[in-house]
């Protein structure tokens, strides 16, 4: 079983935030290798790879906190119907 079956297999037994962190670690963390890497090589055109990865993390981001009900006194999205 490869490692991203196994870590969707057991996030429902583990909390929200914790696999919400390792989610968004992972971009986190693949974009800054990913900026030493090109830094060290004087590769300067390659870094809007890096900035494209920023966004998808903002992205991410956004999704996590959506999906743990939003940030509180702001609505967006669909009206509650009453």
């Amino acid at each position: 079983m490869a490692g991203g079956q196994a870590g969707h297999g057991v996030s429902a037994l583990l909390p929200a935030g914790l696999g919400a962190s390792v989610d968004v670690s992972f971009l986190l963390v693949l974009a800054l290798v990913m900026h030493r890497e090109i830094v060290a090589g004087r590769n300067w055109h390659n870094l809007g790879v890096v900035a494209l990865l920023g966004i998808f993390l903002g992205g991410n981001v956004l999704f996590h906190v959506e999906a743990r009900g939003g940030v509180r006194g702001r609505r967006h999205g669909a009206k509650d119907r009453a």
